[in-house]
């Protein structure tokens, strides 16, 4: 006969046994279904508004091409880039009319004296307008050195005997032109006063300028398009820009 064992001096837990221990740990299969509720909804809604994204994306992509292609088939400019630009003294351009002076003009004119066809900006024979500003600005000097040579020439000049090109209705008419396009595209460039001289000399200051080489790049790929087979075009003559 055993006697009965001493009681202990602490509470005594049951150890639970492995497979207890799981049963309590695993959670039971209803437990699962809020969790999966809450993956599913939060991703179903990353994936709505991804959609949402993508399809603004595509939207103001397609806007954009329609817009870009309705502005094209109206736009009357061509776009240049901008680089700067210091502005010094060129005499040869100021020089009274030689073949020196003469060759310095042409080339800054196009061969076809800036006219070109284009199947947006241009599908009319047509002509970008500061080649004629240009044209008129070259009609000054030679109008200022042949006034010039009269002044000082003991015989009179002949008014009939003036080249239209030179003449008092064509510098009026070259003299307003280039005041409405200086107007009409000032340029904003700040130069600084020389007390000395008390203003402005114009030359050694940075401007941001359209890259001319690219324009007159742009001219040789386009001015033979529609062009006319004979004369009419080219050179620095008063009928290339004013019809006469």
């Amino acid at each position: 006969m055993f006697s009965s064992p001493k009681q202990l001096p602490y509470p005594y837990a049951k150890v639970p046994n492995d497979n207890e221990e799981d049963r309590d740990h695993v959670p039971k299969t209803g437990a699962w279904k809020p969790l999966q509720q809450a993956f599913k909804s939060r991703w179903a809604h990353h994936i709505k508004l991804g959609a949402y994204a993508v399809l603004l994306l595509l939207m103001g992509f397609f806007l954009g091409y329609a817009f870009e292609q309705r502005n094209l088939g109206t736009r009357s400019h061509l776009e240049l880039s901008v680089q700067p630009r210091l502005f010094k003294m060129e005499r040869v351009f100021g020089d009274k009319p030689s073949r020196e002076s003469s060759s310095a003009w042409d080339t800054l004119m196009p061969k076809r004296g800036g006219f070109f066809n284009h199947p947006k900006i241009a599908p009319k024979r047509s002509a970008y307008a500061v080649f004629h500003q240009l044209h008129c600005l070259n009609a000054l000097r030679e109008a200022y050195w042949t006034t010039l040579d009269a002044a000082v020439s003991p015989t009179a000049l002949n008014v009939n005997d003036i080249p239209f090109e030179v003449s008092p209705v064509h510098m009026r008419h070259c003299i307003d032109l280039l005041r409405q396009a200086l107007m009409c595209t000032p340029d904003l460039t700040v130069e600084t006063k020389n007390e000395t001289l008390g203003g402005v000399t114009g030359f050694g200051t940075v401007h941001q300028c359209k890259d001319w080489s690219e324009l007159m790049g742009w001219m040789v790929q386009w001015q033979d398009v529609g062009a006319p087979k004979r004369g009419g075009e080219g050179g620095n003559t008063h009928a290339h820009h004013h019809g006469s």
